[in-house]
């Protein structure tokens, strides 16, 4: 009877050891299974294949390459600077059809080209040139500018960021002295034949009778000086 028992004992530890075998065996190829699934090349409409890609998506991926990269376009005021060189420069001009005049290479036509591609363009030129072996060239482009000059308390040369009306600026500049002539202050504009002398009553802009107007980049804002206090 004992020896009996004992039999009976070891075929049940036998069996579960089989069944644990067997469980473990399934979890491992469910796995395996769910790996294959996940890296399995997909089948394209011209019956190659090709992996799936990350679901990642860099700024460039959701807005648009061209929304990353800004064209060099004709008057254009930008900076060149020539890094990694014995004697570092840095050359601010204007760009143009002739081109941009740069120390040694002269002019190079930038023009409708990207920063990226413009600054490889100059390197290379350089390189070409016999001038350096090796060269960092970095260009970006000056932001845009407006001046504030006369009765303020703050005169001086302001880069604009967005929008900005006529009182925006000259509170910017520090707001009027207490000789300023808030009804006759002067916005000129453009040059040679396009250059306009504009006159806003600044007095009826703040009490709401006259719109606030949008400077533009280069205005010249001159607030007068009146005569009495």
């Amino acid at each position: 009877m004992k020896i009996f028992c004992h039999i009976r004992v070891k075929i049940g530890l036998m069996f579960c050891l089989i069944v644990a075998g067997v469980l473990t065996g399934c979890q491992s190829s469910s796995v395996s299974d769910k790996r294959l699934v996940r890296y399995r090349p997909e089948i394209n409409d011209r019956g190659g294949i090709h992996l799936r890609q990350s679901a990642d998506r860099t700024i460039s991926d959701v807005l648009g390459t061209n929304a990353m990269v800004r064209s060099l376009n004709r008057g254009d005021t930008i900076i060149v600077e020539l890094r990694g060189i014995p004697i570092p420069e840095k050359i601010q001009g204007e760009v143009d059809d002739s081109g941009f005049n740069l120390p040694l290479i002269g002019r190079v036509r930038i023009d409708g080209k990207t920063t990226f591609q413009a600054e490889k363009l100059i390197e290379k030129a350089y390189i070409d040139g016999g001038y350096y072996t090796k060269i960092n060239v970095i260009i970006s482009k000056q932001a845009d500018e407006y001046f504030v000059t006369g009765e303020v308390n703050k005169q001086d040369k302001y880069f604009m960021i967005g929008d900005r009306t006529l009182l925006q600026a000259i509170t910017a500049a520090g707001g009027y002295t207490d000789f300023a002539k808030k009804n006759r202050v002067k916005v000129m504009r453009g040059r040679g034949k396009d250059k306009q002398i504009l006159f806003f009553d600044c007095e009826k802009i703040e009490l709401g009778k006259d719109k606030d107007p949008l400077i533009k980049p280069g205005d010249i804002i001159e607030v007068p000086r009146r005569l009495f206090l």
